[in-house]
């Protein structure tokens, strides 16, 4: 995972149970 997802789910406050789906979310972003 990209430090920059990271700070995304840093600064969301978001569980790790996001960290999975922000994975799928990075592959969106492309």
């Amino acid at each position: 995972m990209d430090r920059g997802d990271e700070v995304f789910v840093e600064r969301h406050g978001a569980p790790e149970a996001v960290l999975m789906p922000v994975a799928a979310y990075d592959e969106l972003r492309r």
